[in-house]
């Protein structure tokens, strides 16, 4: 296969061959040499393509790939320099960014042309209305919010606070997410979006006393929010940040230039924070579509790049270009149509390629490979932690069970916390604490009540049987209630006055009048 090269494109497939060739229109930035992994991945896809013997067996793969340079302009003039220069492309590739898939999946849906994007992961892009031919290969951020809300739950924090950059797919995902936390029965207690600085939407989320912080943002912001942070003390054992995984490595220590932070406050702020991340790399040890595993998949890639720093997007880029290929391949047309024969005025043939596309199911070098109704690929999300200041996978979501699956352990997730999760707020705990007298104690106090009962029996009864005998007798008792109108008695004992009485502790009570009783009390009146 050789590689030629035009003024904006690049010819992905043989020049010289008996097939009939089918074209389809690549969409790639190529603006840094990360970047530009992406159109090696599609390079491999189609070579293996066109050497499989069991898929499109009469015709020759052929990618035309344009340079977007990552931007909307760059990525408007590629595609009309697609459609306006031939051969006819039966299908688009790309982009790679959720804005330059907006502007493009909108005019291929009026072209009659089916594109299927390796990103692109505004939940935006799920309007069917919009856009009608639009698939892709990596899941919508929407399933971010699932696995953010499942994540939320099983550590049970209720008072969330949600920070997004005014910016596609933030913007959407941000909304999407405040809806399914207000479905959820969520605190929200605040939700702060910044187009530039984040300065006054940290200080917000600092007075607000924000512990557990969803943030949605890009990488170049990304420095802005954790430095603000830093000043703001939005950072420690003491709060959680949960934020997009799909930066670059070490991210923190770049563009320190134009920051008031220095890369060890850096460090401090993003020291433990989680992310949220298509798991890309299928851990699937069975062979893929192509016959490869992923493991195979992931070895040539390494070597026909030459680092091991490969770009996350890679897998999705070759299961874009499968996805194609077998929607071309089980696409059967009326007798008068063929695939060569496409023209951009062709709705039914489009159409017929999009209900193949709604079918295609695959396992990929990514893992299974499905589409819903709106075009979105049902896939599994990783989600990560700065441990150590590299990025660790500690379990994947997965959307059909709605749960995750944790490769860590709760004490080794929270290793820095003693094993236990923090709070997502201050709170008064109440606790009861039943007090109790001792065994011999209480003993002691019942037979001293039952000594004082009987003392008090024999008083009584002497004071009755010679009441009329003797006026010294008689006398007493109008004596002991001059002295007083009112008795405090405590401990066992058996109290009688003329008027009122006041008792404290196991008390048996002879009264006329009032009497106050306190502790257990037996009354005779």
């Amino acid at each position: 296969m050789d590689m030629v090269y035009a003024p904006f494109f690049i010819l992905l497939g043989s020049v010289c061959t008996s097939k009939v060739p089918l074209y389809l229109g690549g969409l790639f930035p190529l603006t840094s040499e990360y970047r530009s992994q992406v159109l090696h991945s599609a390079f491999l896809a189609v070579e293996h393509v066109n050497s499989n013997d069991d898929v499109l067996i009469d015709y020759e793969l052929i990618l035309l790939a344009n340079d977007t340079q990552d931007t909307i302009g760059g990525t408007l003039d590629s595609l009309f320099y697609q459609l306006f220069n031939p051969p006819t492309k039966i299908m688009i590739v790309g982009p790679l960014s959720s804005e330059n898939a907006e502007v493009t999946a909108e005019l291929t849906g009026m072209w009659n042309i089916l594109q299927v994007s390796y990103a692109g992961s505004a939940p935006s892009l799920s309007n069917r209305a919009k856009y009608p031919y639009f698939f892709r290969t990596l899941s919508s951020m929407e399933e971010f919010n699932a696995a953010i809300l499942t994540f939320l739950k099983q550590f049970q924090w209720e008072h969330i606070a949600v920070l997004h950059e005014i910016k596609e797919p933030f913007t959407s995902t941000s909304s999407n997410l405040l809806v399914r936390l207000a479905q959820a029965n969520f605190s929200i207690i605040a939700s702060e979006s910044f187009a530039a600085k984040p300065t006054e939407q940290i200080r917000q989320l600092k007075i607000k006393d924000a512990r557990v912080i969803v943030g949605t943002f890009g990488p170049d912001s990304a420095n802005k929010v954790f430095c603000e942070a830093y000043k703001r003390g939005l950072y420690g054992p003491k709060y959680v940040w949960i934020i997009p995984g799909f930066f670059v490595p070490e991210w923190w220590t770049q563009g320190l230039d134009n920051l008031d932070c220095t890369e060890d406050e850096m460090r401090l702020a993003v020291d433990g924070y989680f992310s949220i991340v298509w798991a890309t790399w299928s851990k699937d040890s069975r062979h893929s579509i192509s016959g490869q595993t992923a493991v195979d998949f992931k070895e040539e890639i390494t070597a026909m790049l030459n680092t091991d720093n490969l770009h996350v997007l890679l897998p999705c880029v070759y299961d874009a270009i499968w996805a194609c290929t077998l929607a071309l391949n089980n696409t059967i047309l009326p007798t008068g149509k063929s695939l060569e024969t496409f023209t951009y005025r062709d709705k039914e043939t489009t159409d017929m390629l999009k209900e193949q596309m709604d079918h295609t199911e695959f396992l990929g070098v990514s893992g299974p490979v499905a589409f819903t109704e709106h075009g979105d690929r049902r896939g599994v999300i990783s989600v990560e932690q700065n441990r150590g200041f590299v990025e660790v996978e500690i379990g994947r979501y997965y959307a059909d069970t709605e749960d995750i699956v944790w490769s860590f352990t709760y004490d080794e997730i929270w290793q820095t916390h003693g094993g236990k999760s923090p709070a997502d707020s201050d709170r008064t705990i109440f606790t009861v604490h039943l007090i109790t007298v001792s065994n011999s104690a209480s003993y002691m106090m019942v037979f001293l009540s039952a000594c004082g009962v009987l003392i008090a029996l024999g008083f009584l009864f002497f004071n009755v049987i010679h009441r009329n005998k003797s006026r010294t007798i008689a006398f007493s008792s109008e004596t002991i209630a001059s002295y007083g109108r009112t008795f405090a008695l405590y401990g066992p004992n058996i109290g009688f006055s003329s008027e009122t009485v006041v008792l404290y502790g196991p008390t048996i009570v002879f009264s006329s009048e009032t009497v106050v009783l306190y502790g257990p009390t037996s009354v005779f009146s």
